[in-house]
C-alpha cells in the first residue's frame, strides 16, 4: 500500500495520467485509514491475541 500511495503522489508530482484516478486512490487511502483507527478506537475491531494493532507498533517504537 505504501508504494501505491508513494507511486500515484510521485505520478501527481510529475504531471502524468489521470489527475482524478490519482486523487481518488489517495482520498479512498486516507478515507479507509481513518475509519479503520476509528473503529479500533472505539473497540469495533479487536485483533487476535497474536497481532498487534499499528498503535502498538508505532507506541513501541517510541520506546526503542
Amino acid at each position: 500500500i505504501l508504494f501505491w500511495i508513494a507511486w500515484d503522489i510521485l505520478f501527481l508530482a510529475m504531471d502524468a495520467g489521470e489527475g482524478v484516478a490519482l486523487w481518488a486512490h489517495l482520498a479512498g487511502f486516507a478515507v479507509g485509514f481513518a475509519v479503520a483507527a476509528a473503529c479500533a478506537l472505539k473497540k469495533l475491531i479487536r485483533p487476535t491475541e497474536d497481532e498487534e494493532t499499528l498503535f502498538q507498533v508505532l507506541g513501541g517504537l517510541r520506546r526503542r
